[in-house]
């Protein structure tokens, strides 16, 4: 039996349109620089072809109104062309390419010439300048058929979008910490909805005070059309999903207040994103991420980077889960996955050997759909010859099962326990080095912290 693995259907690459620009702080003491208009470099007739002065002043007040804060410094603006915007995407996104898997300056100065092709607007953080792309927009508009789009509402509408991040990348400087922190495109792509989903959010506010609902429209569908014949038509659907599913996510934290604490710690997992109805009530009970990352840390001498060893981490899916219930009828589990909430999984693999180390954790709606998962989940290692013994932990004390089996891969062992809504299994695959009081004792940890976050029991033994 292997661990089915189900990504987000999220290019790697495409992640990367979740920033329109770097998250960096516009250093103090910076001259503040005169916003006069600058004058146009690109061709593009009508109203995109200036910025005047009026638009700059309106767009920086509306952004502090809005926000109910203020910038550090304002930004200035000016017309450029996309490939003004490459070198400061290169210098401010070197950890995040590394992290999408930019090896060199090569590939990462690729990456920023596909970001810069399919961008409206870019804010350099150094010089604390907005680029407007009107090239790109002009692109834009024609992809989506209607060359009427970049009027002057959407333009005025797009430099208090701009205003609203320059002004996030000021004042919540965590966010810059996290994104250069992240070990997984899911935790890039997270944050960058996050921060997109903000400046979406408090454009909405106000064309709706503006009275200029279609004019923001308008911008939506510029910010994520896809342009032919540039590096960044493949990313469109990636796009929609910051801009769209980020602007969801956070009008809902705006309702309970909690739009500082995701800036200043943003999920690390899409699927957050999808769900913040789930993510927040997660928070309520054990500070949003703050579950997984603890357990994971339990297994952290299991799951190795070094020497051979390649870690990953992904979100598992109903599928993931389903594929352990092999051999059982699905008419007897169909309730029990009805109740899946969330899986998320972490593993190491070592090519040379073909060892694999594996950690997941899925959520279910209670604690009797999790015990029944789990007890199903042992039932059909059963069908298939495995070997089962009752308990997981040491001296078998937390409820679940360990088992051992052989399947086309190699041998495998695997151990499974519940906790309150909480499923945690541990698997390794043709490991001679398994440690089984090493497993025990992280299983034993991280039960502990599942119990606590959940308020489920007092210790192991006291259910």
């Amino acid at each position: 039996m292997t661990m089915r693995s189900s990504f987000l259907a999220v290019p790697v690459i495409g992640l990367l349109l979740a920033f329109l620009s770097p998250f960096e702080l516009a250093k103090p003491g910076i001259k503040k620089k005169k916003r006069g208009a600058a004058a146009a470099t690109a061709a593009v007739a009508g109203p995109w072809s200036r910025i005047t002065d009026r638009q700059q002043e309106e767009a920086i007040a509306y952004a502090k109104e809005a926000t109910g804060a203020d910038f550090m410094e304002p930004p200035s603006f000016k017309l450029s062309r996309s490939e003004d915007a490459v070198p400061f995407l290169v210098a401010d996104f070197g950890k995040a390419f590394k992290t999408l898997g930019a090896e060199n300056e090569e590939q990462a100065t690729a990456m920023a010439k596909a970001l810069a092709s399919g961008m409206l607007a870019a804010y350099d953080p150094t010089a604390n300048v907005v680029h407007v792309l009107s090239e790109n927009a002009a692109r834009a508009a024609t992809a989506a058929g209607d060359e009427s789009l970049p009027t002057t509402d959407v333009l005025r509408l797009l430099l208090v979008r701009m205003s609203v991040l320059a002004m996030d990348r000021q004042l919540f400087t965590e966010w810059k910490e996290a994104i250069d922190a992240a070990t997984t495109a899911d935790a890039v792509n997270a944050a960058g909805a996050v921060l997109q989903g903000h400046a979406q959010h408090i454009t909405k506010r106000v064309a709706d005070h503006w009275q200029v609902s279609e004019a923001f429209d308008s911008l939506v569908t510029l910010l994520t059309a896809q342009m032919p014949g540039t590096e960044s038509a493949p990313f469109a659907d990636q796009a929609k999903f910051a801009l769209l599913k980020g602007h969801t996510f956070m009008a809902y934290a705006s309702k309970r207040r909690r739009v500082a604490k995701v800036l200043k710690e943003p999920p690390t997992d899409a699927a957050s994103i999808l769900d913040p109805a789930a993510y927040f009530q997660r928070g309520r009970k054990g500070g949003g991420g703050a579950i997984p990352t603890k357990v994971v840390a339990e297994f952290e001498a299991l799951l190795p980077t070094a020497g051979g060893w390649a870690r990953a981490d992904e979100k598992l899916d109903a599928a993931a889960a389903e594929a352990l219930l092999e051999g059982i009828d699905k008419q007897l589990y169909s309730a029990i996955m009805a109740s899946f909430r969330s899986g998320q999984g972490w593993a190491s693999t070592n090519e040379a050997s073909e060892c694999r180390r594996r950690l997941a954790l899925f959520e279910f709606r209670g604690a009797g759909m999790a015990e029944q998962y789990v007890n199903t989940v042992k039932a059909a290692l059963k069908t298939q010859g495995a070997t089962v013994e009752d308990g997981a932990g040491r001296d078998s004390g937390l409820p679940g099962f360990a088992g051992s089996f052989k399947d086309e891969a190699g041998e495998a062992q695997m151990q499974a326990t519940n906790e309150g809504k909480f499923v945690l299994v541990y698997f390794a695959q043709n490991d001679k080095n398994a440690d089984r009081e090493k497993q025990d004792d992280a299983l034993e940890a991280a039960a502990e912290i599942l119990a606590k976050a959940q308020k489920t029991r007092k210790n192991r033994r006291d259910k």
